[in-house]
């Protein structure tokens, strides 16, 4: 594990009076079902993207440098490319290693984010009639838990 604290850990420290609880958001409510899961952590991710923790981060900046400020697939830099700096992988968002980040160019970005999205789709199977009535007690559940 990380001695690193994260930036949503500190981001729910400061909102909640200095005490981080154990799950949950900032309040110590949990979000209902995975909606409220998936939902929470866009939120969570679009707060942090935007903020001064990601744009100072030195993982972030690491990664720009190591670059060459340059994009790592097609070498496009300069004034003529705007880069972006993508998560490898989100087991560490807010507080990023090295490892974790590549600079590409938003065109490569792109392409990189809808291959690994069409590859996520390609995964998942399809339910059989046999799911459905599993899957429609989890909508259920989750609505349910959502409101209350």
């Amino acid at each position: 594990m990380s001695n690193h604290t994260s930036f949503f850990d500190r981001d729910r420290a400061v909102s909640n009076g200095g005490m981080v609880p154990a799950s949950g958001n900032a309040d110590g409510k949990v979000a209902g079902g995975r909606i409220g899961k998936a939902r929470s952590q866009a939120c969570r991710y679009r707060a942090y993207i935007t903020s001064d923790a990601w744009r100072f981060s030195p993982a972030r900046q690491g990664e720009l440098l190591a670059s060459g400020r340059r994009c790592r697939l097609c070498f496009k830099g300069g004034a003529g490319a705007t880069l972006t700096v993508h998560h490898r992988t989100y087991a560490r968002l807010g507080a990023e290693a090295p490892g974790d980040l590549t600079c590409l160019c938003e065109p490569c970005h792109d392409g990189v984010t809808d291959m690994l999205r069409a590859r996520k789709a390609r995964s998942r199977t399809a339910p059989t009639p046999r799911d459905v009535p599993r899957i429609f007690d989890r909508i259920l559940v989750d609505s349910l838990e959502v409101r209350s």
